[in-house]
């Protein structure tokens, strides 16, 4: 598996493309080097493309690796995280492609279009205050 981090200089938005199979210390260690990079602002949203992993099969694969990662990724702060999908792979997830979680700000969607998913980004806050 390789993810390759990327931060878009304006928004500041990380961008995480993986390829290949997909494992879960791989994922948290991707997230721990993100957090100590110097480019790092932590009070930005994350975007994950998934498009290219390997060994998601549907919402018993998915959903449990986003809970995962915004944990790991929001446990600074809180915000929201996008996640680009394959189309065929959204359409077996269904409804809802977007969560909520406790605190009512901390949110997850899902996405097959990279354009609606950097939409969604632009549209929520991007710092994640205490």
């Amino acid at each position: 598996m390789l993810i390759r981090t990327t931060i878009d200089p304006h928004s500041r938005i990380p961008t995480h493309t993986v390829a290949g199979a997909l494992t879960a210390n791989r994922v948290r260690r991707a997230i721990a080097g993100l957090i100590e990079a110097p480019e790092y602002q932590p009070d930005c949203n994350s975007l994950w493309d998934l498009r290219e992993a390997e060994g998601l099969t549907g919402r018993e694969d998915v959903w449990p690796l986003i809970e995962m990662i915004r944990r790991d990724e929001l446990r600074t702060g809180r915000g929201v995280v996008a996640f680009l999908l394959k189309h065929e792979l959204l359409v077996a997830l269904g409804e809802p492609r977007e969560r909520t979680y406790p605190s009512g700000r901390e949110r997850a969607a899902v996405f097959d279009d990279p354009a609606q998913a950097a939409e969604w980004l632009e549209n929520h806050e991007h710092r994640r205050e205490a």
